[in-house]
């Protein structure tokens, strides 16, 4: 995506679609999450949190910032004990690195034939 679509689609979440967190660190912004409270008769009746994006700035990563600011997400933000679900891009094997060390672990596989 180019810059301009991408602002458009954080306008979008920020309009109401996506809880937005921020993450600072001081005064600087180091991060993002975008979230939602879903419900799916056939994966959880009681709902579960889709973390649409969650994000930490290229020159904050590998400081634990990351893993703090997702645990200060989960247990200040989030409701407690609904499941979290997430996507992770097949070619980010960084991204797949930081959510496995957090513990998540793959539910599925989705696959797109272009």
């Amino acid at each position: 995506m180019d810059l301009a679509a991408l602002a458009e689609r954080m306008r979008a979440w920020l309009a109401g679609q996506y809880d937005v967190i921020l993450f600072t660190r001081g005064e600087t912004i180091v991060g993002h999450a975008a979230y939602q409270i879903r419900y799916d008769e056939y994966l959880a009746q009681e709902g579960y949190v889709y973390l649409r994006q969650f994000f930490v700035r290229r020159e904050a990563r590998r400081q634990g910032i990351g893993r703090a600011a997702f645990r200060l997400l989960q247990n200040d933000f989030l409701p407690a004990g609904l499941p979290i679900a997430l996507d992770v891009l097949e070619g980010n094997p960084g991204g797949r690195g930081f959510r496995d060390a957090l513990g998540f672990r793959p539910y599925c596989i989705a696959m797109r034939l272009p």
